[in-house]
């Protein structure tokens, strides 16, 4: 693929983002963002709450502005599979330029609903991202980058991916001890520009955990998170059990098929030849198989708690058999080393995630892309193995087809949404208009891709400020019927009856 044509598939790819991302309504924390408490929290600097400023400030501009919203979120996507495909795809293959931004799009459905239509779980966790991936990028290019060419840009970055979420600031600062620490120690010199960065990341997580918000939480005085004080290897396992091993391995799907593939492939052509590695990669296979099956089937039965538990330990063993199998890679494999840094980046970036409650899918984004990238790292060692033209046509119109379907998918799908919302906007104005007391609106379509569209009576916060958002008489009743059974005539009977 010449630079032309990527350009342009790249351009198409922001612009159906733009749209989708357009399409989706604010949701859930948007209503507290977009209302006066939003503003209330930027006047109080966040005190007490936390100390992702960058974060807090970018979901303040973009729930007052639908166009903004769709902008940045399709342009941080899309800049985040393009500095990908430029680190990973040097050799412009197209095939790796499709699979980049399939991955980054085909997102679980539990992840999608937390990161892309939601745009307060966006604000703090995609942009921190992209920032990293500069930082790869620019070492990768160093007299190249511009972290080179202009290093105050270096203490900018640094601070920036340090105020927007908590376990990657961890990350960045841990980062930057074990890289001074091998520095000193094994005499390899830093780039020109690093010190600069690392002392951004440590400046920005000062800044970050000088909010008194992170003392509540040791004192166990927070409304929400909440650090165990005992059972702690009980919390842990159940913690596994409950979203874990889903959120970081199972669901998965894409990256799971493309590491059993490349497992199976180094396999064959002799690179793992012993009856462990034999082992390890049949099973890789079997669980990559497995996980597929078991994200088709419908999970609502008796058996829900030991399917679970199953799907747990298979998924350990997984685990175990993946970090072997790149362990035991020889050291003649040029990319050992990279990998086996994915592998610590993972963990160092997941040990924060044990000490504190409630953790959901969303914080395993950035782990998310870290497979990711270990994916295109094997995918490019074992590419010297495959040189059947037939598979690379074959390969080549299956990703375009993929990304496309995907991409046409999420596009009716909020579409659907959209049309459905202008119906729920209009119901609302017509009720608040005739002071109903009692007012019905129709749910959302296709919830599952958006995070607590419609509150109900258990979400008592989420009808607080939904009501807020959309300017509600606090006193007054809300109720949702599904979309499929919704009728304009629904809310004008109940109106009616009430007068």
């Amino acid at each position: 693929m010449n630079k032309k044509k990527k350009m342009m598939l790249f351009l198409f790819l922001f612009l159906s983002l733009f749209l989708i991302s357009y399409f989706f309504p604010y949701v859930n924390d948007d209503w507290v963002w977009g209302s006066e408490r939003g503003i209330i929290r930027f006047k109080e600097h966040f005190a007490g709450f936390n100390g992702r400023y960058l974060g807090n400030l970018l979901v303040l501009l973009l729930t007052r502005s639908r166009i903004l919203k769709a902008f940045i979120i399709s342009a941080i996507f899309t800049l985040i599979s393009y500095i990908l495909d430029l680190i990973f795809n040097s050799s412009n293959n197209a095939i790796i330029t499709y699979i980049i931004m399939l991955i980054n799009l085909l997102l679980p459905i539990s992840l999608f609903q937390e990161v892309f239509s939601w745009t307060s779980g966006f604000c703090n966790y995609v942009p921190p991202m992209l920032l990293m991936l500069i930082y790869f990028f620019s070492i990768k290019k160093d007299k190249k980058s511009l972290l080179f060419r202009f290093p105050p840009f270096a203490l900018i970055l640094g601070i920036s991916i340090s105020l927007f979420i908590e376990h990657i600031t961890v990350f960045c600062v841990a980062l930057a001890v074990i890289k001074v620490f091998f520095a000193l120690r094994k005499k390899v010199k830093l780039k020109k520009w690093e010190p600069l960065y690392f002392s951004g990341n440590v400046l920005g997580s000062i800044i970050m955990f000088s909010n008194s918000a992170y003392f509540n939480i040791l004192k166990g005085n927070d409304f929400y998170r909440s650090v165990p004080k005992e059972n702690f290897i009980a919390e842990i396992i159940s913690k596994y059990f409950s979203i874990i091993y889903s959120s970081l391995i199972s669901n998965n799907i894409l990256i799971l098929l493309i590491i059993g593939v490349c497992f199976s492939v180094l396999y064959r052509h002799k690179v793992y030849n012993n009856r462990h590695q034999k082992k390890a990669v049949y099973y890789s296979l079997f669980f990559t198989i497995y996980s597929l099956v078991s994200l088709l089937i419908d999970k609502n039965s008796e058996y829900d708690v030991l399917i679970i538990y199953i799907d747990g330990i298979l998924c350990f063993l997984y685990i175990v058999s993946f970090i072997y199998l790149t362990f035991t890679l020889p050291k003649s494999f040029k990319s050992k080393k990279r990998l086996i840094c994915i592998i610590i980046s993972i963990f160092v970036l997941l040990i924060p995630l044990l000490f504190v409650e409630p953790i959901s899918p969303r914080c395993f984004y950035p782990m998310y892309i870290l497979e990711l990238m270990f994916s295109l790292i094997l995918l490019k060692e074992c590419s010297v193995f495959i040189n059947i033209k037939k598979i690379k046509i074959i390969g080549y119109y299956v990703c375009k087809f993929l990304l496309f379907s995907v991409l046409i998918n999420y596009f009716f799908i909020s579409l659907t949404i959209f049309q459905a919302s202008k119906i729920l906007y209009k119901s609302i104005e017509t009720q608040k208009t005739q002071k109903c007391t009692n007012m019905v609106f129709p749910k959302l379509p296709y919830e599952k891709y958006m995070r607590y569209s419609s509150p109900d009576s258990e979400t008592e916060n989420a009808v607080f400020y939904f009501k807020k958002y959309y300017k509600i008489d606090n006193n007054a009743n809300i109720h949702f019927v599904d979309y499929d059974n919704w009728d304009d005539n629904l809310y004008k009977e109940t109106c009616k009856n009430q007068k």
